[in-house]
């Protein structure tokens, strides 16, 4: 029998759940780098790590009769914000806290095709909402 892996995600702000949805793409930078040292066999020994980058970006079908989320007008240094990932039913999710936006393009490609909207979040802390991997656990 075959693994089925997963195939879709979700996307919820604020516990609102967000639909046509295309695409979602979640990054995390540790932002590490080797440290350079002399060695005797030429190897680098370490390396530092510096704060996380965490970006949020996503992309949505414009409704034709209907308003898309209008993400960019909410007043994020006043308002609390957080976003849900899920990839897949029951695979990764995560909490992401502190959101505020980056920029908003609204995309009309060409005549007959779909207009599209993507956000760009950064956020200030990722929480694992399963903390189990189907790989390994280290250190966590």
């Amino acid at each position: 029998m075959g693994m089925m892996y997963a195939n879709r995600g979700f996307l919820s702000i604020n516990n609102q759940k967000l639909v046509d949805i295309k695409k979602i793409d979640l990054k995390v930078n540790r932002n590490s780098k080797i440290v350079q040292s002399m060695t005797s066999d030429s190897f680098a020994t370490g390396f530092t790590q510096g704060n996380y980058d965490i970006e949020l970006s996503f992309e949505i079908a414009v409704e034709d009769q209907l308003s898309s989320p209008q993400l960019e007008l909410i007043d994020y240094s006043s308002v609390q914000v957080q976003a849900t990932a899920q990839f897949g039913n029951n695979s990764d999710l995560w909490t992401l806290t502190g959101l505020f936006i980056k920029d908003v393009t609204t995309s009309a490609p060409a005549p007959g095709e779909e207009v599209s909207k993507t956000y760009n979040f950064s956020c200030l802390k990722i929480i694992s909402g399963t903390g189990a991997s189907s790989l390994f656990n280290i250190g966590q």
